[in-house]
């Protein structure tokens, strides 16, 4: 929840020297010409109500998005769910994310396992394409590939 908001800097209306708004609670420290300066507030452990959807992140027009609807609307992925044919062992990773993943790491230049494995940790648009989730560097590697005929 943002709190109420307090102008700072010139208004033209209120006359008040405040220019523009900024959340009650900013934290005021002497700045070095004597003057003290507002800053917004910097609360890194405050506790989110609801979490934020990784969606709300990457942008409407970024790659990764196309990448995602590439591979959901256009590609056939029948071959490797066809893959799957075992229902021991633990469940595997979508494969709908594993080539989102590995589409789109080839298309930013991230081509190495490890280096996806990281990004899925580190990137958002990675993240965003693995819907939080995290493979290890050996998923992609050692995943089943469909055999194709010569």
């Amino acid at each position: 929840m943002v709190g109420p908001k307090i102008l700072v800097g010139m208004d033209a209306d209120a006359g008040d020297g405040q220019l523009f708004e900024v959340p009650e609670g900013g934290e005021v420290r002497p700045g070095r010409g004597g003057v003290d300066k507002t800053f917004r507030p910097y609360l890194p452990d405050r506790m989110w109500l609801m979490p934020p959807s990784i969606d709300e992140w990457v942008a409407e027009d970024h790659v990764a998005r196309f990448v995602s609807e590439l591979v959901e609307d256009v590609f056939d992925l029948d071959v490797f769910y066809a893959v799957y044919t075992e229902k021991r062992g633990f469940p595997p990773y979508d494969p709908r994310l594993m080539v989102k993943l590995l589409l789109y790491g080839y298309t930013t230049g991230v081509r190495s396992s490890r280096a996806i494995e990281k990004r899925c940790a580190e990137d958002v648009a990675f993240r965003f394409l693995a819907a939080n989730q995290q493979p290890d560097f050996r998923t992609p590697s050692s995943g089943p590939v469909p055999e194709t005929s010569p």
